[in-house]
């Protein structure tokens, strides 16, 4: 008589994030034709069993049991998306995932499955971008073989004998069974079963197995140290930002100074010298930049009004001409408008007032003598232009305007 089969779910969780080990496809593989109209190949690793491990229902994965499902993966496996249900069990529906090559390391038994395309792949997809979670299902059956511990009349952990792998199915990270650790990127969880092991009388905190108890209490320390790590991290890497803006600042100090220069020396005596200012200027410490700038703007503008009243002064000076009519006035002022923005043009933003006479000698050389001896020919009346003069010998403004004195055609030029 042969011995009853348990069929079992074997359920994991897995984080799509960390590092993860190269998985060769098996060679008997025809990639040609598995990839065919499939321009980007997507593929999965999972860490799917590990050596010694124990699910929190009792099963224990040996080597015999890992190296079975190994076996079995190389001659073929494939999964669904979610169990099949009790109506599918002699289905034969379309396969969401291919596993297609398995290797391991340090007892770790990871697989790697190919998902065709389609929203399923994108799906999975969209979970490896976010740092979500995906559950595996080893469905299949077995031999139940219970562990016989002293003093016990019945034990909870067991082991699975004539392992036979029927598929490996993809599951939703959160419909997995309670997590009890995240090494290699996986949780392993309590299995899902088609059959309830349990014993029939109630269950008390003396029937639960130390490993469990022990296995709980480490969990919920762990979750406790993790969320103190995440804390004390967050604080940790608020201070690194700081002390790297204090590097730069440090930096910019030093190539200033000289990097041989006593900084913490040189910060002091500035903001003694800052302290100090503030309290000459009656603001608080931290407005002294403020002021400053307020300051400036108003040194900026008294030379800018500085330089506006010499410009207007020297070309004051330079027409002052007595005029005789509405006409000549306005020429006189339409000159002085175009001279003080040649002259401006000419300075480029210099302030410096000394510069103003000789680069308004040498706009009026180039440019306005001709101007100005036109408006005061015309000032002048008809006397002024009369007789023609020959272009080559007629005089310059200056001379005509000294002319014009002598015969006073033209009142001498209010000094």
């Amino acid at each position: 008589m042969s011995e009853p089969q348990t069929t079992i779910r074997e359920t994991k969780m897995h984080w799509l994030k960390g590092k993860f080990p190269s998985v060769d496809t098996y060679p008997h593989i025809n990639t040609d034709l598995l990839y065919e109209n499939d321009a980007s190949p997507f593929h999965i690793t999972l860490a799917v069993a590990e050596v010694g491990a124990t699910s929190h229902n009792g099963l224990i994965y040996d080597q015999e049991l890992v190296d079975s499902i190994a076996k079995q993966l190389s001659e073929g496996a494939e999964g669904l998306r979610g169990h099949p249900s009790e109506t599918e069990a002699t289905g034969f529906p379309v396969a969401d995932v291919f596993w297609i090559g398995h290797v391991q390391e340090s007892g770790v038994l990871w697989a790697k499955g190919y998902i065709p395309p389609g929203e399923r792949r994108e799906d999975v997809r969209r979970r490896m971008a976010t740092n979500s979670a995906v559950g595996t299902s080893i469905y299949g059956t077995a031999t139940k073989t219970p562990v016989s511990e002293a003093g016990k009349k019945r034990s909870n952990r067991w082991y699975a004998k004539n392992f036979v792998l029927e598929q490996i199915d993809l599951l939703h990270g959160r419909k997995a069974s309670l997590p009890v650790g995240r090494k290699y990127g996986a949780m392993i969880t309590a299995e899902h079963r088609q059959e309830e092991i349990m014993p029939d009388n109630d269950i008390t905190l003396a029937d639960v197995p130390q490993h469990i108890r022990e296995q709980i209490i480490n969990e919920a320390a762990l979750s406790t140290r993790v969320s103190e790590l995440q804390a004390e991290n967050t604080t940790l890497r608020a201070q690194v930002e700081e002390a790297i803006s204090y590097k730069q600042i440090v930096a910019e100090i030093r190539a200033t100074i000289g990097k041989d220069t006593d900084t913490v020396q040189i910060v002091q005596q500035y903001h003694t010298m800052a302290t100090t200012l503030a309290e000459t200027m009656g603001v608080p410490f931290t407005d002294i930049t403020i002021r400053v700038s307020e300051l400036h703007e108003q040194v900026a503008e008294a030379r800018r009004t500085a330089f506006d009243a010499a410009v207007t002064e020297a070309i004051s000076k330079r027409t002052a001409w007595p005029l005789i009519t509405e006409g000549s006035k306005r020429q006189v002022e339409a000159l002085r408008t175009g001279l003080r923005r040649s002259l401006s043009q000419a300075l480029a933003g210099d302030l410096d007032t000394s510069k103003i006479e000789e680069a308004l000698n040498k706009l009026w050389d180039d440019e306005y003598s001709v101007l100005a001896e036109g408006i005061v020919r015309s000032a002048g009346g008809p006397a002024a232009i009369t007789p023609p003069r020959d272009s080559k010998t007629a005089p310059n403004a200056d001379q005509m305007i000294e002319e014009a004195r002598k015969s006073d055609l033209v009142p001498s030029p209010l000094q």
